[in-house]
């Protein structure tokens, strides 16, 4: 068998031998010879090739820590390791702005991708990465919800979940997180952009003012040993125009509170590299801009109701919108939102219930903070026609006594009236919801016999010298039955109260102030009552189309105001388009102090011509800021409308001017008030002429509780005494303690004791030039020619 020989010793001339046993053919020697070995050596200098045109996008500014940046995907063939990027403004300057050394993970779609939700799953994104022989990887759920698995796609930013291999560098993407970083879920066409957001993106940040310029951008290929670099005239630049990252519109875009007629608060969610917002409000019809607000650094806005007169309002309908700013200038889309303030609707738990010679009305109050008033019309036919006509009831109270119709005629039994009624809100009386018909009958009380009546009783047929001395004493008047509210004004004067008869056991402490004082209620307490000096007076909304004057005024064929040389006409007018809903207001110029504890009423006459022409009021607190809501209103009839008709004869006589007012109680709150004159044309006519509004005789008085109507207008005046003063034409026959008497132009007592301002005094008892006059240095005495007779101190 044969054997391995491990070892032979000589000795002596013979061989020992040691072998082991061998399998015949496993450790044959090689038949063919092997080839000689000379080692490996790398070609460093190996040509890299070109850079792959790149992909260029700006991101969102919440991906870059809100620098503006480029980012830049791109790779190259097999020895390509890698390029330095060059920028230049002018592609003759050239700067390096760093390295990308491995390839971006990039290519495009080989099929459409179509509009998904945000977690898309029935969609799917076929990619081709041919041009970097990229590897995607799989995700999770989480991953893609985490956006962890992050691409860009044609604009759209998105992460997966799912890969399936399709071909040869080729994939199929599912499970889709759509629209992140606030872009748009849209179609994305075969052949658009796809590339992997990693770490293999060369990302480049730029000053703010390259935007809008073009960069041109080279790319110079090393290969994979990091030699072999490439040069600037070798590469062609790819050229690109900085547009600055886009902002997603505001998201959540909201009212605090639900809108109804008060402060408008708005919010949305904060929007990732905004720096400011912008807002715009929208209003009227048609509608247009009303204001701009820019700059807002916080994603809040209030708009007022004080601001929403100012810019022309008050409106029902209020559209709102926002867009975010990045720090490189970039706007956002708008987004909007709208506001409806609708009228009140149909009241409810309406009930009329009959009286002697008046009937009772009463309904639910309305619900809505911005709830004015309820109006009433009554009339002896059926339907109820709702036009002034038959209005008999304008006013807050949801409760109302009624007794006559809108003509004055008294209510009177063995009639039927007929009623409907509507509320309106603070915006006004438009579209207002009418109730259906009520109706009701009022009762009369047969008299006996010896009955006593009114109309028995002509006016002082009961006068003193018909009752007996002392037949009407106080054990016959029953404690408290006669009171404030009970007394006619004027009507308890000086000479009709006995002398002691009042004391201050009658006069309970501390009800008697300086504010309760006044010389006779109705005393008018505005300032230029009579529009005499301009000064007192602010007015709004006026532009070149709209006027006023304190004065006649004639146009065409309208008429002129009335010619009073005592009390000027205050007219407010508009001549030019557009015509309709611009409303015009005129108000004082000073705050007007009044008290909670009081009630006021303010009146004016009006007269209007294809316009309406109204009074309103505006409150203000102890700091003299403006409050909304501070009045009680006991009473008004605060409008009057013309719509132009053939029957309109003008402000010139005084007989068509209607008296309007508003009977009021300050709340707690108001310390001070402003009166406001307006003036709104009537929208919905055919308009191309002037429209204009007179305001007359303006008048603000304290009243009694039961005063129902405005006293007699005066132009102020009148004596009052107030906190801290006296407001009076004259003082006279008074005894006083005056103490100190700052008289800063002298004092002169009919010209027969004067001081004068230097302190000179002059004495004389008769209108010759007979007269002693004494300086600090002398003494002089003229004769009754004027002749210096004796002087006596330094001269």
């Amino acid at each position: 068998m044969p054997v391995l020989i491990t070892e032979i010793e000589e000795s002596d001339n013979v061989l020992n031998i040691k072998a082991e046993q061998y399998p015949s053919g496993t450790t044959k020697a090689s038949i063919q010879p092997t080839a000689p070995t000379n080692g490996y050596t790398p070609d460093f200098g190996i040509s890299a090739g070109n850079t792959n045109i790149p992909t260029l996008f700006e991101p969102p500014l919440s991906l870059t820590n809100g620098e503006p940046q480029l980012w830049l995907a791109t790779a190259g063939g097999a020895n390509w390791g890698g390029c330095q990027v060059w920028v230049s403004l002018d592609n003759v300057n050239y700067s390096q702005i760093g390295s990308l050394n491995q390839p971006s993970r990039y290519g495009s779609l080989y099929q459409s991708l179509n509009i998904g939700a945000i977690i898309d799953t029935a969609s799917q994104l076929f990619i081709d990465v041919s041009a970097s022989t990229a590897v995607i990887n799989a995700g999770s759920q989480t991953d893609a919800q985490n956006l962890t698995t992050l691409c860009y796609v044609d604009g759209e930013y998105l992460a997966y979940a799912n890969v399936l291999l399709t071909g040869v560098n080729r994939y199929r993407l599912s499970y889709l997180v759509r629209g992140a970083y606030g872009s748009t879920i849209s179609i994305h066409n075969t052949g658009t952009s796809f590339v992997r957001l990693d770490d293999n993106i060369f990302k480049f940040s730029y000053a703010k003012d390259w935007i809008g310029k073009q960069i041109y951008i080279k790319l110079l290929s090393f290969n994979k040993f990091g030699s072999a670099m490439q040069n600037l005239s070798e590469v062609t630049a790819t050229t690109y125009t900085l547009q600055g990252a886009n902002l997603p519109a505001p998201a959540n875009f909201r009212f605090e509170k639900a809108w109804s007629g008060e402060d408008a608060m708005l919010a949305w969610d904060t929007v990732d590299g905004a720096v400011s917002y912008d807002v715009q409000v929208i209003a009227g019809s048609p509608a247009t801009a009303k204001r701009d607000i820019i700059g807002l650094t916080n994603p809040k806005y209030t708009y007022t109701v004080d601001q929403m007169l100012l810019d022309g309002g008050a409106w029902r309908t209020l559209i709102f919108k926002v867009r975010a700013k990045s720090v490189t200038g970039k706007l956002s889309q708008w987004v909007q939102i709208t506001a409806d303030n609708p009228q009140i609707g149909a009241l409810t738990g309406l009930s009329i219930d009959s009286g002697f010679k008046a009937a009772y009305f009463k309904c639910n109050r309305p619900a809505e903070n911005d709830f004015a008033g309820i109006i009433i019309w009554v009339s002896t036919t059926s339907p109820v026609s709702t036009v002034d006509a038959n209005k008999v009831y304008d006013g807050e109270s949801n409760f109302a006594t009624l007794t006559k119709l809108a003509n004055g005629t008294a209510f009177d039994s063995g009639i039927t009236y007929y009623l409907k009624c509507a509320g309106y809100d603070a915006f006004g009386k438009d579209n207002l919801t009418i109730s259906s018909e009520l109706s009701f009958t009022v009762q009369n009380i047969t008299l006996g016999a010896n009955s006593i009546t009114q109309t028995m009783i002509t006016d002082g047929a009961i006068s003193t010298p018909k009752l007996a001395a002392n037949a009407v004493t106080a054990d016959k008047i029953l404690a408290n039955t006669i009171t404030g509210d009970k007394l006619l004004a004027n009507t308890i004067t000086g000479d009709k109260i006995q002398a002691n008869t009042i004391n201050s056991t009658h006069i309970q402490a501390g009800t008697i102030q300086a504010d309760k004082l006044q010389v006779g209620f109705g005393a008018n307490l505005l300032d230029d009552p009579a529009f005499v000096n301009p000064s007192f007076w602010q007015f709004f909304n006026i532009n070149s189309a709209s006027h006023y004057k304190f004065d006649q005024y004639t146009a065409g064929t309208e008429p002129i105001a009335i010619d009073d040389p005592y009390c000027k006409t205050l007219v407010l007018y508009r001549d030019a388009s557009p015509w309709q809903s611009y409303l015009i207001y005129a108000q004082n110029a000073n705050l007007i102090p009044v008290n909670s504890n009081n009630t006021y009423i303010f009146s004016v006459y009006v007269q209007s011509y294809k316009a309406v022409s109204s009074i309103s009021l505006q409150s203000f607190d102890i700091n003299k800021s403006f409050t909304s809501s501070q009045f009680s209103i006991l009473d008004s009839y605060s409008s009057y409308s013309n719509d132009g008709g053939a029957s309109f004869t003008g402000g010139k006589i005084i007989e068509n001017y209607t008296r309007i007012w508003i009977k009021f109680k300050p709340n707690a709150g108001t310390k001070y008030i402003l009166t406001l004159f307006n003036h709104t044309p009537i929208s919905g006519s055919s308009l191309n002429t002037l429209l204009i509004s007179y305001f007359y005789k303006p008048k603000l008085e304290e009243c009694l509780v039961n005063q129902a109507l405005p006293s007699p207008w005066d132009a102020g005046g009148s004596s009052v005494i107030g906190a801290g003063n006296i407001k009076t034409d004259k003082l006279s026959a008074i005894t006083a303690n005056l103490g100190f008497i700052n008289a800063t132009d002298g004092i002169n007592i009919n010209n027969k004791f004067i001081v004068n301002a230097d302190g000179t005094i002059t004495i004389q008892s008769a209108a010759t030039g007979q007269r002693l006059v004494i300086s600090n240095s002398n003494v002089s005495v003229y004769d009754s020619s004027g002749v210096l007779r004796v002087r006596m101190g330094i001269w």
